[in-house]
């Protein structure tokens, strides 16, 4: 994403005196896929727009979706409700020398399967594919892909019974 338009996604758009039609408007003009009847709440972070946000999403306030510029996929299916202050952590290091534990940055792909609910709080990790029709429950941290219509709690999030 150029600087430009990090600056109209990042800035202009999560205002609170931007309305959820400019913000889609300045999310798609800035490369994002974004389906019909989805809502994007202010105070959102996008470090990337290599983005797809299915049909009748709702992403609550405060979402950040961060990849260090690496041009991870996000993908959020039809149907998904997030819930505030989640992040979706695409990036992360390799462990390096004592000198610096934070070694070499990656990124990988994130999918959220349709029908999903993620709670407030949930943080997401690189690689992960969220099964459809799950739920994350709040506070929640998922470092493995999760099976569908199945309900996942904890740190790290473990799934708890089948929906």
């Amino acid at each position: 994403m150029n600087k430009i338009y990090k600056i109209l996604v990042n800035t202009l758009a999560p205002s609170i005196f931007a309305n959820g039609g400019l913000r889609k408007k300045i999310l798609k003009l800035s490369g994002f896929k974004i389906g019909s009847g989805s809502r994007i709440n202010s105070g959102f972070h996008f470090d990337s727009n290599n983005v797809w946000i299915g049909n009748n999403v709702v992403i609550n306030h405060f979402f950040n979706f961060f990849d260090a510029g690496k041009n991870a996929k996000l993908i959020i299916e039809d149907n998904v409700f997030i819930g505030p202050n989640c992040h979706i952590v695409a990036m992360s290091h390799e462990i390096g020398t004592s000198v610096q534990r934070a070694g070499k940055t990656y990124a990988k792909d994130i999918t959220i399967g349709r029908g999903t609910w993620i709670g407030a709080d949930v943080k997401i990790l690189p690689g992960i594919t969220i099964g459809s029709g799950c739920v994350i429950g709040v506070g929640s941290v998922v470092t493995k892909d999760t099976e569908k219509d199945s309900l996942y709690v904890g740190i790290p999030a473990r799934k708890v019974k089948d929906l």
